[in-house]
């Protein structure tokens, strides 16, 4: 099953605020190096402060 459709309303009634500004941040100054969907997860690899980039999952429950 594909995740339904994703809007930006849905992402920031959904996360705190400064995580999402960190999100926002990290993706403009393309940081985020990768990422994937398989089924209902989205996985992403994230360079933040160290030395190796880390991966962010979002697991998302079925909707029936």
């Amino acid at each position: 099953m594909l995740l339904p459709n994703l809007t930006l309303t849905t992402i920031q009634h959904h996360a705190t605020e400064p995580s999402y500004a960190r999100g926002e941040s990290y993706f403009r100054s393309g940081a985020v190096v990768s990422l994937t969907q398989r089924q209902q997860t989205l996985q992403a690899e994230v360079e933040g402060n160290e030395v190796m980039p880390y991966r962010v999952t979002i697991e998302f429950d079925e909707v029936v």
